[in-house]
């Protein structure tokens, strides 16, 4: 559960320094884009979770491009022929295009300082725009033009070193879902936080965020994580387990430690999750779904129904409590009557 790990990085560069050359593959889409909308002047950077999973030798699914050097009209006359739809957001304009999952935006920074005529302005722009992404990790970015890797930020060392670091502490709490993704990545990469990020991530206000993105990240931690104990444990550590309450329920529920002398429901509870993991290994994405919340929700009945009589630590009848207290939780989070449903059965 606590394990710590170094990520051995994929095929690609390990440097930290920005301009590292690279022989990435991409859909033909990028390319043709990047020849596109260089020719009106304008660059566009892959960037995010495509380029970090490129690094860590995982396969990513969509890609986010940033660009450079152009204004709106400009940009949107490039993109439509490609199917691109027309800009949506209020605050932060995205083009996308749903049948290659490719979605182009400009730098949450605004308008970045770029020229083609100063070739060395395309990484102080991106530094100027990465400097509002969450995780160093996080903030490197692909050249595909050039083929070579951007990365102010020292996030490839990072990836290697299995460390998560926050990029700027003042731009960090601008999204305070931010913490749960720090949960999610730490359980995906078998991570550590450093000191600054843990605290960062105690300060920040979840009550406001919508609940479906909360749910969403609990979700992704299920599914995309060797140890979802690693991501629960952080929220715990930062102080906001009570985000998901049914879980905070179970911190000291003892057990007859006869049969469970590893600890009380909370620490059985995080050991079965990565147990599930295990035998989930092979099964379509629903069932996946269906027992991996199954397996972190099979206990909830616990907290109410736990005695002790004549020195024996009781939980009697606990299923039928736990599957109402499943379904609650559930719907609760807005993961649907059918999932809902089906994982208050197994519990």
């Amino acid at each position: 559960m606590t394990k710590e790990r170094r990520l051995p990085l994929g095929p690609g560069p390990h440097s930290r320094a920005p301009g590292v050359p690279t022989d990435w593959p991409v859909d033909p889409i990028v390319s043709e884009l990047a020849n596109a909308l260089a020719a009106r002047g304008g660059r566009i950077l892959v960037v995010g979770g495509w380029v970090r999973d490129r690094l860590a030798g995982s396969p990513s699914k969509d890609l986010d491009l940033e660009v450079f050097g152009l204004a709106e009209h400009d940009v949107s006359a490039v993109l439509r022929p490609f199917g691109f739809t027309p800009p949506v957001g209020r605050q932060f304009r995205v083009w996308r295009e749903p049948r290659a999952g490719v979605d182009v935006a400009y730098p949450r920074a605004g308008a970045c300082d770029y020229s083609p005529a100063r070739p060395d302005s395309l990484e102080a722009a991106f530094r100027a725009a990465s400097r509002h992404r969450d995780l160093t990790i996080n903030a490197i970015g692909w050249d595909p033009l050039a083929g070579i890797l951007l990365d102010p930020w020292k996030g490839t060392a990072d990836l290697a070193a299995g460390w998560l670091r926050a990029v700027d502490a003042e731009t960090f709490g601008a999204d305070p879902l931010r913490a749960l993704r720090v949960a999610r990545l730490l359980a995906r990469f078998e991570a550590r936080a450093d000191e600054g990020l843990c605290e960062l991530c105690r300060g920040l206000d979840l009550r406001e965020v919508a609940v479906e993105r909360i749910a969403g990240e609990l979700r992704r931690m299920l599914l995309e994580s060797g140890e979802p104990s690693r991501g629960l444990c952080f929220i715990d550590q930062i102080g906001q387990l009570e985000l998901f309450a049914p879980l905070a329920a179970l911190r000291g529920v003892a057990q007859d430690p006869r049969w469970h002398p590893e600890g009380d429901v909370w620490v059985h509870t995080l050991l079965a999750v990565d147990r599930a993991v295990e035998i989930a290994e092979g099964l379509d994405e629903g069932e996946r779904e269906r027992l991996l919340f199954a397996a972190l929700c099979h206990d909830l009945g616990k907290p109410e129904t736990t005695t002790v009589e004549d020195g024996r630590v009781r939980s009697l009848g606990h299923e039928a409590p736990g599957a109402a207290r499943t379904r609650e939780w559930l719907l609760g989070l807005r993961l649907g009557e059918r999932l809902a449903a089906a994982v208050a059965t197994l519990v």
